[in-house]
């Protein structure tokens, strides 16, 4: 069975981008091996991630995460199990984002939820409102 958990973070210290790109290589190791697939926005000090593949390595993926001492004040906004990887045609990538147009990846996440009615849509599209605003 497949599982998908979306949850937000907090780093505790700003990573350089050195180390973002080393922290993002060790995921993109591990996840790949495990056919884990999603996607993670960091904005500033804020991590955005959504996780989807086999449920007993989803679970222990997240756990690892919660206990992981870079990142704070984990929010669970998702955790559920699905019928097919939304995510299925993404392959493991890295980038910076720098405008909300890179955000309209996650129309179809979105429009999953929407469509499953979960009552966290609304908290969803908050968190990501917050998480990319840029002034203009």
């Amino acid at each position: 069975m497949l599982k998908s958990i979306c949850y937000r973070s907090t780093l505790n210290k700003e990573l350089s981008i050195l180390e973002t790109e080393s922290l993002f290589d060790n995921c993109k190791k591990n996840n790949d091996s495990l056919n884990i697939k999603g996607l993670l926005f960091k904005s500033n000090t804020n991590y955005f991630q959504i996780i989807e593949g086999d449920e007993q390595c989803i679970d222990s993926l997240f756990s690892k995460l919660k206990g992981d001492k870079r990142h704070k004040d984990i929010k669970e906004l998702v955790n559920q199990r699905i019928g097919d990887f939304t995510f299925n045609n993404f392959t493991t990538g890295y980038s910076h984002v720098e405008d909300l147009d890179t955000i309209f990846g996650l129309q179809e996440y979105h429009n999953y939820m929407e469509s499953e009615d979960l009552p966290e849509k609304k908290y969803f599209m908050e968190i990501i409102s917050n998480l990319f605003s840029v002034e203009l």
